[in-house]
């Protein structure tokens, strides 16, 4: 394992599978990312314009690069359908060496 501060992974979420689908096939396709899990049936409370919601979402766990960010959140807000999609970028504090070296390779422009 070893420091990667490049590599990051970016939360979303999304109100269904097909938008959910939709999306990390799109960031797949375009290679700002290298690999994104959706973990289905998430349970969601927030505050809405001054209300409490709660909704069942589907998470998605994006892996990327920093170099990419930019385009990465672009492409998402252009996609999501929601007025405000969530956008949380986290570090990758450790990661192994094949796997750091598979993410660069995945991301890079073609």
């Amino acid at each position: 394992m070893k420091q990667s501060p490049e590599s990051i992974v970016l939360l979303t979420t999304a109100p269904n599978s097909e938008v959910a689908d939709q999306l990390a096939k799109h960031l797949i396709e375009s290679r700002l990312a290298a690999c994104v899990n959706i973990v289905p049936n998430v349970r969601s409370f927030y505050s809405w314009q001054g209300k409490i919601e709660c909704d069942e979402e589907f998470q998605l766990v994006v892996k990327s690069t920093e170099q990419r960010l930019e385009q990465l959140e672009q492409a998402v807000k252009k996609l999501h359908p929601y007025e405000v999609p969530e956008l949380v970028v986290l570090p990758m504090l450790a990661i192994s060496d094949d796997y750091l070296n598979w993410l660069k390779k995945s991301v890079e422009s073609c």
